[in-house]
């Protein structure tokens, strides 16, 4: 059957998409040339700024007494000034997580240990640190996993979360006065009882709700632990109705809205098989493991995991750091469709490495809009700290924010992002603190595949203040300060309507319906039609005038009788006054 003109017209919209999965993904290992060559126990990676010039930095914790700082000389070399900077030394090191605890403008680094005591350094502000743990009360001798620093109670002063294996995890309130006060047990934040097995953890705001709550991997086949913060300040284990309480043993945890539906997903790497929790918007989560295709190999050993927009295509990827001595599997790389799925490129990309991995971050060390990778180790014939050069050879466009809050948060740790685009939107979150025992850069990147503009971002800043940034310009990294954007922004559950917004159908693929949701910024007459991969009309799912706001409706996989279609690619189109949009969705029986 001929192929009618419209959907010659939904093809080369979703060529967009295609165009994107067609570029050549190419990362190269540039350690030896860039300096980074020494042979240390690295646990955590973490990316940071640390002397303020603009290009970022990578401190490495060593599990056998020495760490790494490296910094970056311009020129996508670094020079190694551990020793010269203080912060050499602090005993088991596992745990690097930095932000602001003094309001002073210069990032502080905290590092956490096996069963030695944490170390808290405060930045001097030129290129020094000095140890102020004593008189900081900081206290952690447990062994360390993941952490992070977060406000927990909005008073304006980041805190210190630190999860811990067999003993109790730490929160460190921020007095504000130089000093913190260690307050987990009394606002239920201490961890899964009676048995601890924490190993990695991220903070994220699941239910969009405004504030941020806690996920924790767990060892032993003991479940996930999510615990929402509530109105009164404590911290409630809503694990069991989540539905994120899976027998694996949990690793690292990677927060990212991977389908761009507003709601932040998780992925956990686990001993054997990895799993990926799509949200399903309403509070609850969804294992999706194998039907996206991200398990890992059999008997992989995955440690540090982070989503990140690889080629630019406004779409995020998966990368594991596995510990290729222990499961004799080598580090992955999955690779967004789009479609709910994603494809092993670990070879193809250049990714797939045998460095015995622990930690793992990414940031863009040269200044070029595309996010490298850096890695630490166990050490390796394939070494162990190791440095991936982003050199793909994509057209797509890109912008990047760094996020200056009022007040003493400086760097707005906490702060949830939007980037509207023409093809919908892309939900992001600063955190100081990523994957297992790691940190990725802190500024927010959004590729755009070969859009040439951007509509707007909107911030939604920790102190639940709302304001909208516009004319920002691609291909350039932009400094956005609080207070300076539009207010009066309003809260439509995460969205705010720009023009109309068709989102991608969850769960994809699916099996035997799905959800399809889209907004409408004004009434409209709208069309929603199915058609398969030949462009042959399947079934009418709305057609009629509708108001503005939010609107779902669900496909039963039927077509509009009472036969069900065959398994395959669909493609859905919604037509609303004089906008159209179109995706893929992937039925399987």
């Amino acid at each position: 059957m001929k192929i009618h003109q419209r959907f010659l017209v939904l093809l080369a919209f979703l060529g967009w998409w295609s165009a994107a999965a067609n570029a050549d993904i190419l990362f190269t290992d540039i350690s030896t040339p860039a300096g980074l060559t020494h042979s240390i126990y690295g646990e955590g990676a973490c990316v940071l700024d640390f002397d303020g010039d603009g290009w970022e930095d990578i401190f490495i914790a060593g599990f056998n007494g020495r760490n790494l700082l490296y910094r970056n000389q311009g020129d996508m070399t670094f020079l190694e000034t551990a020793e010269a900077a203080g912060v050499d030394s602090t005993g088991r090191a596992r745990l690097p997580i930095v932000a602001d605890f003094d309001g002073d403008g210069y990032v502080d680094l905290l590092v956490a240990c096996y069963e030695d005591p944490a170390h808290l350094f405060r930045n001097n502000g030129d290129g020094t640190f000095s140890d102020v743990t004593t008189e900081s009360g900081i206290n952690n001798t447990g062994i360390a996993g993941g952490g992070a620093w977060f406000d927990y109670n909005r008073d304006g002063w980041l805190d210190a979360y630190v999860g811990n294996l067999l003993t109790p995890n730490t929160l460190c309130r921020n007095n504000g006065d130089g000093t913190f006060s260690e307050v987990a047990g009394s606002i239920n934040a201490g961890g899964p009882m009676p048995d601890r097995l924490v190993m990695g953890l991220a903070i994220l705001d699941y239910d969009r709700d405004g504030d941020e709550d806690i996920f924790m991997a767990q060892d032993g086949n003991r479940g996930n632990v999510l615990l929402r913060r509530e109105p009164s300040g404590t911290f409630a284990d809503v694990s069991l109705a989540a539905g994120v309480v899976v027998p694996v043993q949990g690793m690292g945890v990677a927060v990212g809205d991977y389908d761009r539906d507003g709601y932040f997903d998780v992925y956990t790497t686990n001993l054997d098989e990895s799993t990926l929790f799509h949200n399903n918007g309403d509070g609850t989560f969804e294992d999706v493991t194998i039907a996206a295709g991200v398990g890992d190999l059999p008997e992989h050993m995955g440690w540090g995991t982070f989503f990140f927009d690889a080629d630019n295509d406004g779409l995020l990827d998966l990368y594991n750091n596995n510990q290729t001595g222990f499961g004799q599997v080598p580090n992955s790389f999955f690779h967004n469709l789009g479609d709910g799925t994603f494809e092993d490129l670990s070879l193809s990309s250049g990714l797939q490495c045998w460095n015995d991995g622990i930690g793992s971050a990414y940031g863009d060390f040269d200044n070029d809009g595309d996010l490298d990778i850096v890695l630490a180790g166990q050490p390796s014939p394939a070494g162990n700290v190791k440095l991936f050069r982003n050199d793909s050879n994509e057209p797509n466009n890109w912008i990047q924010l760094t996020l200056r809050g009022e007040g003493t948060n400086y760097q707005a740790v906490g702060t949830t992002i939007e980037a509207y685009t023409a093809t919908g939107i892309q939900t992001a979150m600063v955190s100081a603190g990523n994957g297992y025992a790691s940190q990725n850069t802190l500024r927010q990147h959004f590729g755009v595949g070969t859009l040439t503009s951007i509509d707007s971002v909107v911030v939604y800043w920790p102190n639940g203040s709302r304001e909208r940034f516009e004319n920002l310009l691609l291909n350039a990294h932009h400094i956005i300060l609080q207070g300076t954007g539009t207010t009066g922004v309003t809260d439509n559950h995460g969205r705010i309507p720009v023009s109309f917004q068709l989102y991608q159908n969850s769960p994809n693929p699916f099996n035997p319906s799905t959800t399809i949701r889209y907004t409408l910024s004004r009434d409209a007459h709208v069309t929603l039609k199915v058609y398969n991969m030949l462009g042959q009309f399947v079934v009418t799912l709305v057609d009629g005038i509708q108001s503005a706001g939010d609107r779902q409706v669900v496909w039963d996989g039927m077509d509009g009788g009472d036969r069900e279609v065959a398994s395959g690619m669909y493609v859905y189109e919604l037509r609303a006054g004089e906008h159209a949009a179109a995706r893929r969705m992937l039925l399987i029986r």
